[in-house]
């Protein structure tokens, strides 16, 4: 009944939207605080309202972290990236890009 790295925030990271969570499970594994997206402490809703209006208040914040969170998502959550990682472990070899 636990999900380790929720799909849904990787699913809006890749969408190219700023992620805002909390510092549970896996959920700093995927967004890094303040660099592909902001993390607040879990039941803090006054955390949670902040970093929603910090990320109304500064536009820019928003554009940064969802191109950083959409770069996360290619680089460490691309199955095709993925898969190749795993063969070469599995093979013992580097194989060519497609």
């Amino acid at each position: 009944d636990q999900e380790g790295i929720p799909v849904t925030l990787m699913e809006a990271m890749a969408a190219g939207l700023p992620a805002v969570s909390t510092f549970h499970s896996g959920i700093p594994e995927l967004i890094a605080d303040g660099e592909s997206g902001l993390l607040v402490p879990e039941r803090d809703s006054a955390a949670l309202a902040a970093a929603l209006e910090r990320l109304i208040r500064e536009d820019s914040l928003g554009r940064r972290l969802a191109a950083a969170g959409r770069a996360t998502i290619e680089r460490d959550f691309n199955a095709n990236t993925q898969n190749r990682v795993l063969f070469e472990l599995i093979l013992g070899a580097r194989l060519s890009a497609p």
